[in-house]
């Protein structure tokens, strides 16, 4: 009653690879050094997704061309422990939840599984009986594929002889299951931008309201970082395109880090874009000077096939070599509700600068009776550039080192609160 036993493994402490799990804990009666063999045949992989190529996509996207965007068949894995092989039994039923309909009833399959290996179980897709009416065009549909191997003496455990795979159609499209394995970063040039844009598609017109993104945690937080999410018809070098055609640019962005597992960030469009049937990009541009260590982004290392991702450090995009998805999910269709706090109207005077990101100069604009004092300042608060300037004129900032900087406008009845910039 007494008995007490500790696991200790060995990890790399910079690392988010280094994890280990324990599959068994094997406690009996007469046993030896020599009892090594669990006799058990369990399930020791997740199961390929419905789709082809997404993982999860609005159901109004995937009706269109519903042959093409299903996967012709459905696989899951086994593991026999065993130290012989053995006859198996494995069954498949398919069904939607939300609404609720059965889609495919069980089918038995008969198979051997050799000793000690891993064997991948088939099942056929079931396209023919997807509903293809009955939901709303924002209707958020669930479909559930369960796979199980028919109890026998041979299984073992009960508690790994079943496994479910649901597919979610929802407002978003993805290349990920949803958890990260590792991280995806860039390694930056000091004086030049990084950036990153994922390949995506649209089976029919549709209007994109945002960007969901999953980062992954970093030592310090990034939270301080800015970043640019934008939108492109086309990158120049990819698929014959000779220029990059910018849709949509939002700027000023930052990771936000919540105590919650598999956590996306929403981001919010200011102006939501419609987009017409076809390829396009989305992602991430990170300025000048943001750190060499960049920003880290979820990577989904399951991702099985092409990632769908580029990247660009040197002013020219190259297609990622890095196996896996990298978690950034465009947000189509029904309203956004962004992440973090929402923004209180302030009722002093406002004021704005521009353009941003800059390069050699700043233009100040306001509606106060007298000129004002601004102050420029870098991500360590140290004073780079003070002065007063008049309503609708620009000051130099050429000789500003490229990187992140704050402006404040001082005056009587203007909010204090600073304007991040880019200098480029």
């Amino acid at each position: 009653s007494s008995f007490q036993f500790r696991f200790v493994n060995i990890a790399a402490v910079y690392w988010a690879d280094a994890v280990w799990n324990i599959d068994y804990v094997r406690l009996d009666k007469n046993r030896n050094m020599y009892d090594t063999v669990v006799s058990d045949i369990g399930f020791a992989g997740d199961p390929s997704f419905l789709l082809n190529d997404y993982t999860s996509m609005p159901y109004r996207q995937f009706l269109p061309n519903k042959a093409t965007e299903t996967a012709p068949f459905y696989s899951n894995t086994i593991h026999n422990n065993r130290s012989v092989s053995a006859p198996l039994t494995y069954g498949f039923t398919a069904s939607v939840l939300s609404p609720a309909a059965l889609l495919q009833p069980v089918v038995y399959t008969n198979a051997t599984v050799s000793a000690n290996s891993i064997q991948v179980l088939a099942n056929n897709a079931y396209t023919t009986t997807i509903p293809s009416t009955a939901v709303g065009r924002n209707d958020k549909v669930v479909f559930e594929n369960k796979y199980f191997i028919q109890p026998t003496g041979l299984t073992g455990s009960s508690e790994n002889d079943t496994i479910v795979k649901n597919i979610v159609f929802d407002n978003y499209l993805a290349y990920d299951d949803g958890s990260a394995e590792k991280s995806y970063y860039l390694n930056l040039y000091p004086t030049l931008p990084g950036k990153i844009a994922i390949e995506y598609y649209l089976n029919q017109p549709d209007t994109l309201r945002g960007l969901s993104i999953y980062f992954g945690r970093q030592l310090p937080f990034a939270s301080y970082k800015s970043f640019s999410i934008l939108v492109y018809s086309q990158l120049a070098g990819v698929n014959g395109a000779v220029e990059d055609k910018i849709l949509l640019q939002q700027d000023l962005n930052n990771p936000l880090y919540v105590d919650t597992v598999n956590h996306f960030t929403n981001y919010k469009f200011e102006n939501p874009l419609v987009l017409p049937p076809g390829t396009f990009f989305i992602g991430t541009l990170q300025p000048p000077g943001s750190g060499d260590d960049s920003i880290y982004f979820g990577l989904d290392v399951n991702r099985i096939g092409g990632n769908h991702a580029y990247y660009n450090v040197l002013n020219a995009w190259n297609p990622s070599l890095i196996s896996g998805a990298i978690m950034m999910r465009p947000l189509l269709g029904q309203a956004v509700v962004a992440s973090g706090v929402h923004d209180v109207a302030d009722t002093r005077k406002q004021w704005s600068v521009s353009p941003n990101p800059a390069k050699d100069a700043l233009r100040f604009d306001y509606d106060l009776d007298t000129k004002p004092t601004y102050r420029i300042t870098d991500i360590q608060g140290r004073t780079t550039k003070e002065g007063t300037v008049p309503n609708s004129k620009t000051i130099d900032i050429s000789g500003l080192v490229p990187g992140m900087y704050f402006v404040t406008l001082v005056a009587e009845g203007v909010a204090p609160v600073p304007q991040k910039i880019i200098k480029l």
